[in-house]
């Protein structure tokens, strides 16, 4: 497992994510997001399904997307 070191606020994480979506599920969604980061625990991992992204919660503001390295 290896960090790509882009420190990213979950409003930044969200945009990334969603930002093809029409406002109201943007923001739907990032609310969701910012829900996901306040309920994990700094060194929790989530990933997206969606894009199969994964990403750690590396303080208390910032996630960090990680590779998983396939064996």
């Amino acid at each position: 497992m290896s960090g790509i070191d882009d420190l990213m606020t979950p409003e930044e994480l969200a945009y990334d994510l969603f930002k093809g979506l029409p406002p109201y599920q943007y923001e739907t969604n990032k609310k969701w997001l910012k829900m996901v980061f306040a309920a994990l625990r700094v060194g929790g991992i989530w990933t997206w399904p969606d894009t199969m992204r994964t990403f750690r919660k590396v303080s208390t503001v910032h996630f960090v997307e990680i590779v998983l390295e396939e064996e």
